[in-house]
């Protein structure tokens, strides 16, 4: 789970909050998180990290996190829906995940990091949520013992790389989203990744999946740097997924809207040179027609 800014929302903090119109710079220094005090979250309660200087923390102000996101996420996906939420954190998409698709849909909520993934299932226990399998591993191309690197105080930026060569780590399990889903026989409606620059090596372990179930969706974290840094090449990995037939819409968070882009267009406005990222929305091949309304709606700048 990458952390970008997140709107101020000056009403109420209820639990079906809407997007704020511009995000607020302000710094979190001043937020509180108590680590055994839940909040309400988007219909959900949730337990945040304390040590998390900013995800918990824009939570804990915002009681939302990723507005526009959260809308799009919220018009994507219903009930019996099957969500992945690749990178789940402490659970802030599972746990929205798990209260709209309901008892006769199911959550598969991957999470590598101990501390991120113990917070995750207290989160999911909290609400009583029994349509979710959370699983202590990440994604990726290949099955294999790797490194987690932390970071130490944004807890939405530990990667498998170390980008500063000074990171402390843990070793994590990784498998195939292809493997995984052997056991788990049916079609997957919505795919959620956001794993610092790992993106594209989970949709390669995915590619068989993706293949063959047109009505999937995804919401994928884009940074070309990020994705570089991990060896993939940004344009390779677009280029892939048009191949599949997936288009691509830019998850605008500052502007909140959301805007149709070709990958020439994404490569350029967010090059590998800098350190720059965005969320992108690949809607589903085979759309599901009573979503198409509240899809549009979610596009639309508030």
């Amino acid at each position: 789970m990458a952390a970008c800014s997140s709107p101020d929302t000056s009403k109420p903090k209820s639990a079906e909050a809407t997007p704020a119109a511009a995000p607020d710079p302000s710094p979190m220094a001043t937020v509180e998180v108590d680590p055994n005090t839940p909040v309400e979250v988007q219909g959900s309660r949730m337990y945040l990290n304390p040590d998390d200087a900013i995800i918990s923390k824009i939570i804990a102000r915002d009681h939302i996190w990723e507005p526009r996101e959260t809308m799009l996420f919220r018009a994507a996906i219903g009930p019996g829906d099957v969500v992945i939420d690749v990178g789940a954190n402490i659970g802030y998409y599972t746990l929205l995940a798990a209260r709209t698709v309901g008892d006769a849909g199911h959550v598969f909520a991957f999470e590598p990091d101990p501390e991120a993934f113990a917070i995750l299932e207290r989160n999911v226990k909290l609400n009583g949520y029994e349509n979710v399998t959370l699983v202590p591993k990440a994604l990726g191309a290949t099955d294999g013992t790797l490194q987690l690197y932390l970071h130490r105080t944004n807890r939405g930026d530990h990667r498998i790389y170390d980008p500063s060569g000074k990171r402390e780590s843990v070793d994590i399990q990784m498998i195939r989203l292809d493997d995984f889903l052997v056991d788990h026989a049916g079609p997957v409606d919505f795919i959620k990744i956001d794993t610092q620059g790992a993106e594209c090596k989970i949709l390669a372990g995915a590619a068989a999946t993706l293949r063959a179930h047109a009505e999937t969706a995804i919401v994928m974290e884009f940074s070309p740097k990020f994705l570089a840094e991990i060896g993939d090449d940004a344009a390779t990995c677009l280029g892939e997924l048009s191949a599949l037939g997936y288009s691509f819409e830019d998850i605008l968070e500052w502007e909140q809207r959301i805007a149709p882009s070709t990958p020439a267009a994404l490569l350029a406005a967010y090059p590998a040179s800098k350190k720059a990222f965005t969320n992108l929305f690949l809607p589903a091949r085979q759309p599901r027609h009573d979503r198409t309304a509240a899809i549009a709606k979610a596009r639309q700048p508030s």
